[in-house]
């Protein structure tokens, strides 16, 4: 017990500080900030869900006493909470009871699972300002003016403002809802590198392109699109909440189509050149992931990864 609370501590106060490196406003704190549910997921994975725990408990106490009670409900919602949740899932098993052999909690359900808290934190966001999109956009502006005092000889105007704020309220729901998942997801991938390095991991190492989603991801891709195209005539909840749903279940979708190309190129001698085109022209522009999304959706009924043998687990 003692090692687990000393381990937690220190996954903590790591986190904690990872995550106050945001206040710096330099392009390394913003960096910084991005890793900070490594400590906590490299504890999570190597020493259980419990030192997890421990850790949230520990960092979200340290941010409250450095910065106050809400940047340290942020931290324990946006960060503590999720590790927490993830890591036990990951190391969550049970044995079959007709062949004997353990089976592992699927990476794929874990990702479903991960866009279900990132949804719900952006429903959490909108409680959060009171449902006041006004009073949210008005933030925005006052951000924007604060960033843009003094920074230039050209300043904007207050026009330029007003515009910029308006397309960044359309987009930052579901723009930091898919950051949180895909950096959540990197995370996740990175602390069980290191741990399975230090052969901590109480897991094989999944094949993670044959990963497959839950079937309510299915469904919450339906009803995300759905919500967001008719809150889009609301300006409310429905599509604050909806087009955060409707991100990161496209997202989670492209990742499978993502793990299907992966999957049908190993045979390829060209395969790091096909690879290398495919994530360019993702950081280019979006199409390529609407497509992967598409074929990540049609791969249950298609199951085109099954045509290619399956590499074992380590």
């Amino acid at each position: 017990m003692t090692g687990l609370l000393i381990t937690g501590l220190a996954a903590g106060l790591s986190s904690a500080l990872l995550y106050a490196a945001v206040v710096s406003g330099s392009f390394l704190g913003i960096l910084l900030f991005y890793l900070t549910s490594m400590p906590l997921l490299i504890a999570g994975l190597g020493w259980g869900w419990m030192t997890a725990i421990a850790g949230a408990f520990f960092g979200t106490l340290a941010t409250a006493v450095a910065a106050g009670m809400l940047p340290a409900f942020v931290f324990l919602v946006s960060v503590g909470v999720p590790a927490a949740i993830i890591s036990y899932m990951a190391l969550l098993s049970r044995t079959d009871p007709d062949s004997g052999q353990t089976e592992w909690y699927p990476v794929g359900r874990i990702v479903g699972w991960a866009a279900i808290i990132a949804v719900a934190m952006a429903a959490g966001t909108y409680a959060l300002i009171g449902g006041d999109l006004t009073s949210y956009r008005d933030l925005l502006v006052s951000m924007l003016n604060e960033m843009t005092a003094g920074r230039s000889e050209v300043q904007p105007t207050p026009d330029d403002i007003n515009s910029l704020a308006d397309r960044m309220l359309g987009i930052l729901p579901a723009a930091s809802s898919v950051v949180w998942l895909v950096m959540t997801l990197l995370n996740l991938y990175a602390a069980g590198r290191v741990v399975r390095a230090s052969g901590r991991l109480g897991r094989p190492w999944p094949d993670i392109a044959r990963m497959e989603l839950p079937l309510f991801a299915i469904g919450a891709t339906g009803a995300g699109l759905a919500l967001w195209i008719i809150g889009s005539f609301t300006d409310g909840g429905l599509w604050f909440v909806g087009s955060a749903a409707a991100a990161v279940f496209v997202l989670a979708n492209a990742l499978v189509g993502l793990g299907v190309v992966h999957v049908l190129s190993r045979r390829l001698s060209v395969r790091g050149a096909v690879l290398a085109g495919l994530y360019a022209s993702i950081l280019l522009v979006i199409w390529p992931l609407v497509f992967l999304a598409l074929v990540g959706l049609a791969e249950p009924i298609l199951r085109l990864r099954d045509r290619q043998p399956q590499l074992p687990s380590t």
